[in-house]
């Protein structure tokens, strides 16, 4: 499957849709959709997929949130389990981070 995005100018008073087409633009069907969310424009429609009904019911399920937390349940997770950043000792990150990539450059020398 190609895809090509256009973009279009709508005029509601004359009830027009202009679209001004690449140079290069093959001549062939055009589906033009239209949708003011940004996720189901990025999607593929069903029909152009090549799954079975159970394997796209599947895959809809894998791709739903098991269970989505809120950001205060995400900080009382982080308490439960030890704590964040300042529970282990760390003050500086970024200092922290180097040293483990030092010490990982270390580890793996020939």
């Amino acid at each position: 499957m190609v895809a090509l995005q256009l973009n279009a100018r709508y005029d509601p008073d004359k009830d027009e849709l202009e679209v001004v087409l690449p140079a290069n633009f093959t001549p062939g069907k055009v589906t033009i959709r239209h949708s003011d969310e940004p996720e189901a424009e990025a999607s593929y429609p069903r029909e152009d997929m090549a799954w079975t009904d159970e394997e796209w019911a599947r895959i809809q399920t894998l791709l739903q949130p098991a269970s989505p937390k809120t950001g205060a349940e995400i900080a009382a997770q982080i308490r439960e389990q030890g704590g964040g950043w300042e529970n282990k000792g760390i003050t500086d990150t970024l200092a922290w981070l180097d040293e483990q990539k030092r010490r990982r450059r270390e580890r793996r020398k020939w």
